[in-house]
């Protein structure tokens, strides 16, 4: 008995990974959790069906996905050096968004120098 016990130590310091049974995470959401252990991935269509004591997920044509859009956004202002921007004394010269791509610039030109090209 002796033996075989130092024998299973001797395993688990070599080889600790072979004494896990399961791993889980313990910062994962329950819903993301929830998500990965169905299979239900984002983007996909679904079929809800209601049965008697819970919902049956039937995924639809593989070809037929979500296409989802894009929206990217940034506000610069004005601010003294160091300190976050104040609403009462500083003023939004840039907003740059982009939608699926496509990007834009809208300028403060009583801010931004006439350096800047329309």
């Amino acid at each position: 008995e002796e033996i075989s016990t130092a024998f299973a130590m001797e395993t688990h310091e070599s080889q600790p990974l072979e004494t896990l049974v399961d791993i889980r995470e313990y910062d994962v959401p329950y819903l993301v959790r929830t998500c990965m252990d169905l299979n239900i991935r984002a983007g996909a269509w679904y079929t809800v069906t209601p049965t008697t004591h819970s919902v049956e997920l039937t995924e639809m044509d593989a070809v037929t996905k979500a296409n989802p859009k894009v929206l990217a956004f940034d506000i610069e202002c004005t601010k003294a050096p160091l300190k976050f921007p104040d609403a009462n004394v500083d003023s939004i010269f840039m907003i740059s968004y982009m939608v699926n791509g496509q990007g834009y610039l809208i300028l403060s030109r009583s801010v931004v120098g006439e350096d800047v090209s329309d």
